[in-house]
């Protein structure tokens, strides 16, 4: 039992009471005795801050007086909380003890008389509950930029590289030049071309022919 009721203080503490009336809707009915008998119309509102429900009994549009009204919560061991006579009107109060925020449960209404098929009716009242939300917070957080960052640059060039070697200084790179003599010897270039053996002999015979005359 107290586990229950500790189970129920801590719900209570999200939800407010509504401030006004209320229409109590049940989601089920139920008759009981002679189907031969007159039935019943119950509707049913409720004064949330003050715990208070309204009942008002009719059959066949007319107001009964008399009838006897039992009110059940189901959660509790001893479920029977209120009961009474409707009076000339076809109403009667009834009347919640303690916090309201704690009926969250299911309520059963009996009206009996005789005469009359006994009548039931299953209802909660969670129309008197307002959930109480979290305040926003002082200060907005920044909004999630979700634009998509630009993918790097992924390009490969395919040209082939120049692996061609660069020679800074031509002079200094250029090596001497080779000669091969009669003797299969090789001689370093002088860097001077040979003389001409046509151009000897046309010497010497111009020099025979001036110390001939």
């Amino acid at each position: 039992m107290k586990n229950m009721l500790l189970v129920l203080a801590l719900t209570s503490l999200s939800f407010a009471l509504y401030p006004g009336n209320v229409t109590v809707e049940p989601f089920e009915y139920r008759n009981f005795g002679n189907a031969s008998e007159p039935d019943f119309t119950l509707a049913l509102s409720m004064h949330c801050p003050s715990g208070t429900i309204f009942q008002h009994l009719e059959s066949g549009g007319i107001p009964v007086a008399g009838a006897k009204s039992h009110l059940k919560y189901m959660q509790y061991q001893a479920p029977l909380i209120s009961s009474g006579t409707t009076g000339l009107d076809g109403n009667y109060t009834h009347r919640l003890p303690g916090n309201v925020l704690y009926y969250t449960g299911i309520f059963i209404l009996t009206v009996e008389k005789p005469g009359y098929q006994n009548h039931e009716a299953h209802f909660e009242i969670s129309g008197c509950f307002v959930n109480v939300s979290a305040p926003p917070p002082a200060i907005a957080p920044p909004p999630i930029n979700t634009t998509p960052e630009p993918e790097p640059n992924l390009t490969i060039s395919t040209a082939e590289p120049d692996i061609t070697p660069t020679i800074n200084n031509a002079a200094n790179a250029t090596g001497p030049n080779i000669s091969v003599n009669d003797s299969g010897a090789a001689q370093p270039d002088s860097g001077q071309a040979p003389p001409c053996p046509f151009a000897l002999i046309g010497l010497a015979a111009l020099l025979a022919g001036v110390f001939r005359n």
